[in-house]
């Protein structure tokens, strides 16, 4: 895992785009990337606060991102501010693929049929829509 995460971070911000990312998730098949509550619950479940982040000082961060003329002043040697790649996959995950885990909420627990209808009735459950 930690080989992939900064193959990907050195790809990634040493690319002319990768100017413009400070920070990059990467998340598991069973995530939707471009929801951000899948994003969140991902970051929340999965990523171990410091274990799975891996820092990058060596590439710069374009300026009009507000913490840089108006945050804290960087550490680095470098003088730019660190880069990050937060992996929130398990590192089961980039093994054999099979994963040994299920998922423990409302979307993993019931059938498609059993969530269309509580979602259909959840306003005559009581709930705001």
């Amino acid at each position: 895992m930690k080989d992939f995460c900064i193959r990907v971070g050195h790809v990634v911000f040493g690319s002319k785009p990768g100017w413009y990312i400070p920070k990059l998730y990467l998340v598991g098949e069973d995530i939707d990337p471009i929801d951000l509550k899948d994003v969140i619950w991902a970051e929340a479940t999965r990523r171990q606060a410091v274990t799975n982040e891996f820092l990058f000082e060596e590439y710069g961060n374009i300026p009009l991102i507000p913490y840089m003329g108006h945050g804290f002043k960087p550490e680095t040697g470098s003088g730019h501010h660190r880069k990050v790649v937060r992996c929130c996959m398990f590192a089961s995950e980039f093994g054999d693929g099979e994963l040994r885990w299920e998922e423990g909420s409302f979307r993993g627990s019931f059938p498609a049929d059993v969530q269309k209808r509580v979602e259909e009735n959840w306003k005559d459950y009581g709930f705001a829509g």
